[in-house]
């Protein structure tokens, strides 16, 4: 998922990259647009033909925009449910089944059969034509499990039934032609072609009618409230909706998608007071310059959006997606958020001593370190934790809420912007965006602070052995989606999420020092 995050960084610079491109190329010779016309000079004839070039940019960028949107909507006509959901929820065992096995090693992969684990329970191994290092599916019950559980669930036909048997015991030549092949396990290995015939074999094997309910109230209720009944697991929605409005509202507040706020902390100088300036010119680092075009506030706008902003965020989600195995990931969010807060708050205090002054280009330096550290920290991870935190059939809902609140906190910011004089923010030699950075500094201890209240561990930290292998002490190990769903019934007391858990568990470390 951090690197499914990494591609916002991966449009942002494409975007701006490819932006300057397009205008580059406009304005090579022979231009007609008149691009690079300062615009004191500007006739009225040369400012249309600006125009014409600049419609021209907007709508090549927006059309180039639509292919990956494009190739993204092909995606996700084909990739598969996922499996979990496609089992639990839709009670469609056998297409989990498929969708696991084609989509973990390919449609063409070999199939081996295990023999038990310690509960005589039949598992499926997949691995990759037959070779002993391929990918284990050890939870994946035989297809015989599967049809009995599904049918039994939904009132399945005897023929279902014994259309599963033909699938494992290889009656009616479904798969008489087995290799007697083996791979360094012993375990017998099924060739492509016979897997293929099994797999086509399999799709069907459940009701294409049953009827499933994503969740029932009462179940909801049980698991989310408080009481005799209930786990009281509302505290993980309320800790990522709330961190993510918290987060939104700063993201959103520094202006970090807006290249007019980024063109303020470049300028050098105070703008100069000009007659009748264009609207285009008092957003741009060059609005001193007596020579300067729309090609040339075009062009600085998207060079300073690429350098603060897309690079280092781009570096940040790439250094995470690296290391997110490696660390943890709740301790991170913690404290990036409040080394977030102390990087705004000297952003705040340099802000009157730098701000359109030989030292602005240390604003640019905090703001790109701000930028890395929200993809770093905060602005990545808890784009992944509400995957992690709640059970299949909440996950979407849960995470549909969580983000919806990272919207509602750019709302508000809005809304606080419209308090602080919106147009005053937006002047050019406005100091108002320093003031903010005061709030903002602050609404980041608040995210530091509700994550280590109300967001779960969602790794281990230790070693542990296991057959042959030993993890060592400094690996943080992942917990797995299973135990993450019972929520607060599989934590520990020391681990239990809450304020008064967290405060109580506090205390008794402090006093046990």
């Amino acid at each position: 998922m951090a690197a499914v995050f990494m591609m916002q960084p991966v449009g942002q610079f494409l975007a701006y990259g490819i932006g300057l491109l397009v205008l580059h190329g406009l304005n090579s010779p022979p231009s007609r647009y008149n691009l690079t016309e300062p615009f004191r000079n500007a006739t009225d004839s040369e400012i249309g033909h600006s125009k014409v070039g600049i419609d021209i940019l907007w709508r090549i960028v927006a059309g180039v925009g639509g292919i990956p949107a494009l190739l993204a909507l092909i995606f996700r006509w084909t990739i598969p449910e996922s499996p979990r959901y496609t089992y639990d929820i839709k009670q469609d065992s056998i297409r989990a089944a498929w969708d696991t096995a084609t989509g973990t090693t390919g449609l063409f992969a070999g199939w081996s059969r295990s023999g038990f684990d310690d509960d005589d329970e039949e598992h499926a191994h997949v691995i990759e034509d037959g070779e002993s290092d391929g990918v284990e599916m050890e939870s994946l019950p035989r297809a015989r499990d599967f049809a009995g559980a599904s049918t039994g669930a939904s009132g399945g036909s005897e023929q279902n039934n014994n259309r599963a048997n033909t699938l494992n015991d290889g009656t009616n030549g479904a798969t008489d032609a087995r290799s007697t092949d083996s791979n360094a396990h012993g375990q017998p290995v099924v060739s492509a072609l016979e897997r293929s015939n099994e797999l086509d074999y399999v799709v069907g094997l459940d009701d294409p009618h049953r009827k499933w309910t994503q969740f029932k109230r009462k179940d909801w209720s049980e698991y989310f409230h408080d009481g005799a009944n209930g786990q009281g697991n509302w505290r993980n929605v309320f800790g990522v909706s709330v961190c993510w409005a918290a987060l939104d509202f700063v993201f959103h507040g520094l202006g970090f998608n807006d290249p007019g706020t980024l063109a303020r902390i470049w300028t050098a100088n105070r703008a100069d007071e000009h007659p009748q300036p264009p609207s285009w010119l008092l957003y741009s680092a060059v609005i001193n310059d007596e020579d300067a075009s729309i090609f040339s506030v075009l062009e600085s706008n998207g060079i300073n959006c690429l350098v603060t902003v897309s690079l280092w965020s781009l570096i940040g989600c790439a250094l995470l997606t690296n290391r997110i195995n490696f660390i943890n990931r709740l301790f991170t969010i913690i404290w990036t958020s409040i080394l977030l807060a102390a990087l705004l708050l000297t952003t705040a205090i340099a802000f009157p001593y730098c701000f359109h002054k030989s030292g602005h280009s240390w604003l640019v330096v905090l703001y790109a370190a701000i930028q890395f550290w929200f993809s770093f920290g905060p602005n990545t991870l808890l784009f992944i934790i509400p995957a992690e935190i709640f059970p299949t059939r909440y996950r979407c809902t849960c995470y549909g809420i969580a983000a919806a609140s990272g919207k509602i906190g750019a709302v508000l910011m809005r809304i606080t912007y419209l308090r602080f004089d919106d147009k005053k923010l937006r002047e050019p030699n406005s100091m108002s965006l320093g003031y903010l950075m005061y709030l903002f500094s602050g609404v980041m201890l608040v995210v530091a602070l509700f994550a280590w209240l109300y967001i779960p561990e969602v790794q281990i930290q230790g070693s542990r052995e296991e057959a042959d292998t030993c993890i060592p002490s400094w690996w943080v190990e992942n917990r797995t989606l299973e135990e993450l769903a019972e929520g607060r019934a599989s934590m520990t007391a020391a681990d239990r999420i809450g304020f008064v858990e967290r405060t109580t568990a506090l205390r008794k470390r402090i006093l046990r020092r």
